[in-house]
């Protein structure tokens, strides 16, 4: 492999892992993913900016997916604990209003709404 190509896959093989560790995501198959780059260039060097192109829109999808994902599961979490706080809420009214159903379910739902908002603009905030 030409001297030019080997330092520019190592170039890119650092900046690729660096990514990886920053986002906190490493895939499974990465070491696949670097040595189909290898293979790649030591077949087509004079391609190398195209491979180079391709494998890094591989990796921006793989990423893209990664942060979707991401997302999918904070909003579940964020789910999860404004129905917990909710639910510990229309306890606590219940007990408060000595059995009043109605106006223990309203502060529930009050408290569910707040909470939502609340963690989903500290989520936003942190992105």
């Amino acid at each position: 492999m030409p001297k030019e190509y080997s330092q520019k896959l190592r170039e890119y093989e650092w900046r690729f892992l660096e990514t990886l560790q920053q986002q906190g995501f490493i895939s499974p198959d990465l070491r696949d993913d670097l040595d189909r780059f290898r293979v790649y260039l030591d077949i087509n060097p004079e391609h190398a900016n195209e491979v180079e192109a391709r494998v890094e829109a591989e990796y921006k999808q793989k990423q893209q997916q990664a942060r979707e994902q991401d997302a999918t599961e904070a909003f579940n979490m964020l789910c999860v604990l404004s129905a917990a706080a909710a639910v510990f809420s229309y306890s606590i009214a219940v007990t408060v209003t000595g059995g009043a159903i109605i106006p223990a379910l309203i502060v529930a739902v009050i408290v569910f709404i707040v909470i939502f908002v609340g963690l989903g603009k500290l989520r936003d905030k942190q992105s």
